[in-house]
């Protein structure tokens, strides 16, 4: 990635959402000192959360001639456009754009860059991967490709204080042994490696339910269904 390219992630699961995703590319596109000089295939994800059908997930590399133009207020801006009404974390959505990677700061109220939970979304990485393979993780020193990579064996290792009763696809070891992810109901390190999760910050109260949204999320090889 260059200094003035972002790194945005898209997603749906109502309506046309293939249709809406390349119209989201559009407009994208169009908005003024914004062109689109790369973008990914299109990857079917099962939902997190509240979330009941499946997704459709891309990524795309923006580059921007100057920061005259808002980032958030323009993807907002682009999502009321191809329909999006206000929904609850995690639930089904017309179209969902966020800004996952930028080299060049980008100090705007309400957005955070890079994005704090792109390192555990194996739907956004492997689009993600596919136009900034090399991209650098600021907090962790690992390119987008070693990150989707990470989630790509099985099974995840797990540490954590929650009990989790999910035999068939996660091993659970104690503390201290080697894992991937650990899973917890008390502070977590943003930086740490490898990432923690603070389940407090999952919008489902129980945290036995709350670990599986997390580890299904983790544990779902996202599946390139065609291009964007």
């Amino acid at each position: 990635m260059n200094r003035d390219e972002l790194l945005i992630g898209l997603g749906g699961n109502l309506g046309d959402v293939a249709g809406t995703l390349r119209g989201a590319v559009r407009l994208l596109g169009a908005t003024p000192g914004w062109r689109v000089v790369a973008k990914s295939g299109l990857y079917r994800t099962r939902p997190v959360g509240v979330a009941d059908r499946l997704f459709l997930n891309a990524a795309v590399l923006i580059r921007r001639a100057g920061d005259e133009t808002p980032v958030l207020a323009t993807l907002k801006r682009i999502e009321r456009e191809l329909g999006r009404t206000p929904s609850d974390r995690w639930d089904n959505r017309v179209a969902d754009l966020d800004v996952l990677l930028s080299r060049s700061p980008i100090r705007e109220e309400g957005l955070s860059v890079p994005h704090p939970l792109l390192h555990l979304r194996p739907f956004a990485l492997e689009p993600a991967a596919e136009v900034a393979a090399d991209a650098a993780h600021p907090a962790f020193g690992r390119t987008v490709a070693s990150l989707a990579e990470h989630w790509g064996r099985r099974p995840v290792r797990v540490c954590s204080d929650v009990v989790i009763d999910r035999r068939e696809a996660v091993e659970t070891v104690s503390q201290g042994a080697e894992f991937d992810v650990l899973l917890t109901d008390g502070p977590a390190d943003a930086s740490a490696w490898p990432p923690q999760v603070d389940l407090r910050s999952v919008p489902i109260a129980d945290p036995v339910a709350a670990a599986s949204a997390v580890l299904d999320g983790l544990l779902d090889r996202p599946v390139r269904v065609g291009g964007l």
